[in-house]
Protein backbone atom coordinates (compact mmCIF):
# COMPACT_ATOMS: atom_id res chain seq x y z
CA UNK A 1 0.00 0.00 0.00
CA UNK A 2 1.14 3.61 -0.88
CA UNK A 3 1.90 5.78 2.09
CA UNK A 4 -0.08 8.65 -0.05
CA UNK A 5 1.89 11.21 -1.24
CA UNK A 6 5.26 9.41 -2.23
CA UNK A 7 7.71 7.81 -0.30
CA UNK A 8 8.06 10.35 1.80
CA UNK A 9 7.96 10.89 6.18
CA UNK A 10 5.28 12.31 8.14
CA UNK A 11 5.39 14.00 11.52
CA UNK A 12 2.99 12.18 14.15
CA UNK A 13 2.56 12.35 17.73
CA UNK A 14 4.35 9.51 19.92
CA UNK A 15 0.36 8.55 21.08
CA UNK A 16 -2.43 8.36 19.17
CA UNK A 17 -4.41 11.39 19.95
CA UNK A 18 -8.41 10.86 20.22
CA UNK A 19 -8.90 12.38 16.75
CA UNK A 20 -6.53 10.11 15.03
CA UNK A 21 -8.22 6.90 17.11
CA UNK A 22 -11.77 8.34 16.47
CA UNK A 23 -13.75 8.25 13.07
CA UNK A 24 -12.73 6.37 10.88
CA UNK A 25 -9.79 3.79 12.39
CA UNK A 26 -12.31 2.80 15.25
CA UNK A 27 -14.98 2.50 12.88
CA UNK A 28 -12.72 -0.05 11.00
CA UNK A 29 -11.82 -1.85 13.91
CA UNK A 30 -15.62 -2.52 15.14
CA UNK A 31 -16.34 -3.91 11.53
CA UNK A 32 -13.57 -6.27 12.22
CA UNK A 33 -15.64 -7.62 15.03
CA UNK A 34 -18.98 -7.86 13.13
CA UNK A 35 -19.79 -11.21 11.12
CA UNK A 36 -19.53 -9.42 7.75
CA UNK A 37 -16.16 -9.33 7.53
CA UNK A 38 -15.51 -8.74 3.53
CA UNK A 39 -15.43 -5.82 2.21
CA UNK A 40 -18.69 -5.32 1.26
CA UNK A 41 -19.11 -5.32 4.66
CA UNK A 42 -17.01 -2.44 5.92
CA UNK A 43 -18.66 -0.44 3.08
CA UNK A 44 -21.96 -1.03 3.99
CA UNK A 45 -21.05 -0.58 7.70
CA UNK A 46 -18.94 2.80 7.28
CA UNK A 47 -22.14 4.44 5.37
CA UNK A 48 -24.07 3.36 8.01
CA UNK A 49 -22.20 4.71 10.46
CA UNK A 50 -21.88 8.30 8.29
CA UNK A 51 -18.04 7.71 7.58
CA UNK A 52 -17.33 8.77 4.33
CA UNK A 53 -14.63 6.16 2.11
CA UNK A 54 -11.76 7.74 1.01
CA UNK A 55 -10.64 7.17 -2.32
CA UNK A 56 -7.30 5.12 -0.90
CA UNK A 57 -9.62 2.75 1.39
CA UNK A 58 -11.62 2.11 -1.62
CA UNK A 59 -8.65 1.19 -3.83
CA UNK A 60 -7.50 -1.05 -0.64
CA UNK A 61 -10.56 -2.97 0.38
CA UNK A 62 -12.51 -2.80 -2.62
CA UNK A 63 -16.83 -3.35 -1.75
CA UNK A 64 -16.76 -6.78 -2.71
CA UNK A 65 -17.84 -10.57 -1.14
CA UNK A 66 -13.76 -10.67 -0.20
CA UNK A 67 -12.59 -11.02 3.52
CA UNK A 68 -9.25 -8.83 3.32
CA UNK A 69 -6.06 -10.11 4.61
CA UNK A 70 -5.19 -9.20 8.61
CA UNK A 71 -2.02 -7.20 6.85
CA UNK A 72 -4.12 -5.24 5.05
CA UNK A 73 -6.79 -4.03 7.26
CA UNK A 74 -3.89 -3.02 9.96
CA UNK A 75 -2.30 -0.81 6.86
CA UNK A 76 -5.84 0.84 6.63
CA UNK A 77 -6.46 1.53 10.08
CA UNK A 78 -3.18 2.84 10.67
CA UNK A 79 -3.50 4.83 7.23
CA UNK A 80 -6.86 6.23 8.92
CA UNK A 81 -4.70 7.65 11.48
CA UNK A 82 -2.12 9.15 9.78
CA UNK A 83 -4.93 10.76 7.78
CA UNK A 84 -6.49 12.39 10.45
CA UNK A 85 -3.41 13.44 12.82
CA UNK A 86 -3.30 17.13 13.24
CA UNK A 87 -1.73 19.30 11.30
CA UNK A 88 2.28 20.30 12.74
CA UNK A 89 2.09 23.69 10.91
CA UNK A 90 0.51 26.41 13.71
CA UNK A 91 -0.56 29.76 12.28
CA UNK A 92 0.80 32.84 13.41
CA UNK A 93 -2.69 34.23 14.03
CA UNK A 94 -3.09 31.16 16.44
CA UNK A 95 -0.22 30.66 18.28
CA UNK A 96 2.97 32.44 18.27
CA UNK A 97 6.08 30.11 19.69
CA UNK A 98 8.30 30.75 23.49
CA UNK A 99 6.55 32.19 26.22
CA UNK A 100 4.85 35.83 26.37
CA UNK A 101 7.98 38.43 26.60
CA UNK A 102 10.67 36.03 25.60
CA UNK A 103 12.56 34.97 22.62
CA UNK A 104 11.46 31.18 21.01
CA UNK A 105 13.39 28.25 20.91
CA UNK A 106 14.20 27.38 17.09
CA UNK A 107 11.82 26.32 15.40
CA UNK A 108 10.95 25.67 11.61
CA UNK A 109 9.49 28.49 10.06
CA UNK A 110 6.99 28.79 6.41
CA UNK A 111 7.76 31.97 4.87
CA UNK A 112 4.69 33.24 2.16
CA UNK A 113 5.39 35.70 -0.38
CA UNK A 114 9.24 35.33 -1.29
CA UNK A 115 12.41 32.90 -0.87
CA UNK A 116 16.09 32.85 -1.63
CA UNK A 117 18.05 30.61 -3.62
CA UNK A 118 18.34 28.10 -1.06
CA UNK A 119 15.10 26.51 -1.50
CA UNK A 120 14.08 24.18 -4.14
CA UNK A 121 10.66 24.97 -4.29
CA UNK A 122 12.13 28.41 -5.21
CA UNK A 123 14.62 27.19 -8.16
CA UNK A 124 11.63 25.65 -9.56
CA UNK A 125 9.36 28.68 -9.88
CA UNK A 126 7.62 28.59 -6.68
CA UNK A 127 6.95 31.55 -3.86
CA UNK A 128 7.65 30.61 -0.78
CA UNK A 129 9.64 28.30 1.55
CA UNK A 130 10.42 26.64 4.85
CA UNK A 131 13.40 27.62 7.26
CA UNK A 132 14.41 27.25 10.62
CA UNK A 133 14.10 30.63 12.55
CA UNK A 134 12.70 32.14 16.26
CA UNK A 135 10.31 34.55 17.70
CA UNK A 136 12.32 37.62 18.61
CA UNK A 137 10.09 39.17 21.37
CA UNK A 138 11.40 42.19 21.73
CA UNK A 139 11.51 43.12 17.82
CA UNK A 140 7.52 41.38 18.00
CA UNK A 141 8.85 39.68 14.43
CA UNK A 142 10.38 36.15 13.41
CA UNK A 143 14.48 35.95 13.05
CA UNK A 144 15.74 33.55 10.14
CA UNK A 145 19.56 33.38 9.19
CA UNK A 146 19.84 36.78 11.65
CA UNK A 147 17.61 38.86 9.40
CA UNK A 148 13.62 39.98 10.52
CA UNK A 149 11.24 37.83 8.73
CA UNK A 150 7.26 39.88 8.87
CA UNK A 151 6.40 37.07 6.02
CA UNK A 152 6.16 34.20 8.43
CA UNK A 153 2.71 32.83 7.84
CA UNK A 154 2.96 29.14 10.49
CA UNK A 155 5.68 27.35 12.29
CA UNK A 156 6.38 24.54 14.22
CA UNK A 157 8.20 23.20 16.74
CA UNK A 158 11.54 20.86 15.85
CA UNK A 159 11.75 17.26 16.86
CA UNK A 160 13.76 16.30 19.86
CA UNK A 161 17.58 15.11 18.69
CA UNK A 162 18.29 11.30 17.92
CA UNK A 163 19.07 9.09 20.73
CA UNK A 164 22.39 7.40 20.36
CA UNK A 165 21.84 4.04 21.31
CA UNK A 166 25.52 2.05 22.30
CA UNK A 167 25.94 -0.74 19.42
CA UNK A 168 24.99 -4.49 21.21
CA UNK A 169 27.91 -5.62 22.80
CA UNK A 170 29.80 -2.09 22.76
CA UNK A 171 31.10 -1.47 26.90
Amino acid sequence: MSAGKGDCWVTVPEEPTEAMWGGLARQIVMWMRMSDRTGKGLHEHLERSGIPIPDWLATEIPKVNHVPSKGTVAVVIYRAMLDARPDPWISVEDRLPGEQGCDSEDVYVFINGHCDILDSECRQGGAWGDRSGFYDAEKRCFRVHGRLEPQVTHWMPKPKPPVRKPKEGAA
